[in-house]
């Protein structure tokens, strides 16, 4: 949720799910779950969409969490992907370099 959140707290206007799927590199269902916990708590408010169109669009609320998030985002550093975790690399089993 901190780079989604993160990501949001940069973007300027209008955004859908999509483009903070893409944006984040996090799998669009995961971010739709994480827009409407957002909506719920106030902080995103859902754009009204044109008649016809399937795709919703966001914008970000006033709030200071917004702030909080990046630099809480900024401080985190990178992350490392899950499937390296607590795994131990051939180099370090042979107590190589």
């Amino acid at each position: 949720m901190l780079r989604i959140g993160a990501w949001i707290a940069d973007a300027g206007g209008e955004f859908t799910c999509q483009s903070v799927s893409e944006g984040t590199g996090i799998a669009a269902s995961t971010v739709h779950r994480t827009l409407r916990q957002l909506v719920t708590v106030e902080l995103l408010a859902r754009i009204p969409r044109s008649r016809g169109s399937r795709t919703q669009s966001y914008e970000r609320q006033a709030h200071g969490f917004w702030d909080a998030v990046r630099v809480l985002f900024e401080q985190a550093g990178p992350a490392e992907p899950p499937s390296v975790r607590g795994k131990t690399s051939n180099v370090d089993r042979k107590g190589g370099a």
